[in-house]
């Protein structure tokens, strides 16, 4: 059936295989933290150790990856901030294309976000993950419910009006 390899790690097992995409392999990983901090922490603080774990996967020098989890603790999207530059403009030879986090994971879904929760996250740097109001209004448009982030070392959730 393409399996090719199984771990245990303590109680859960690992299957990788040929034809695994890059997703459903994010989604083992948050698996695997859900069942590993269950116990310790919140569903709040799973999802933001998630979000961590995605913008660790960004190639950008602000690392800052975000996951749009929805009902029954389901992630539905995720993405990490990208940037790339690119010289086909002739006004521009050092024009920089970026796509925020946030905004990723929402062009990425693919189903209705009406009443889900964004967990915004940074590796390095001062770690402040609050989105920026271009983020913010997208965020409030694709009618995600609630907003986690961290600011000053505390974490904040924060419905969206």
């Amino acid at each position: 059936s393409g399996l090719i390899e199984t771990k245990r790690i303590g109680k859960i097992q690992l299957r990788k295989s040929g034809y695994q995409s890059p997703v459903l392999r994010q989604y083992a990983i948050f698996l695997i933290i859900t069942r590993m901090f269950t116990d310790v922490l919140s569903r709040d603080e799973i999802g933001f150790e998630y979000a961590k774990h995605v913008a660790g996967l960004s190639k950008c020098r602000y690392k800052l990856g975000s996951v749009i989890i929805g009902k029954g603790n389901r992630p539905l999207s995720m993405a990490a901030n990208v940037i790339k530059s690119h010289t086909s403009h002739a006004h521009w030879p050092d024009h920089v294309i970026s796509v925020h986090a946030e905004h990723g994971a929402i062009l990425r879904a693919r189903c209705d976000l009406s009443g889900t929760t964004i967990y915004v996250a940074r590796v390095g740097g001062n770690a402040n993950s609050k989105p920026c109001p271009y983020c913010y209004e997208c965020i409030r448009l694709a009618g995600i419910k609630y907003i986690v982030y961290q600011e000053a070392k505390e974490l904040y959730k924060v419905r969206v009006a």
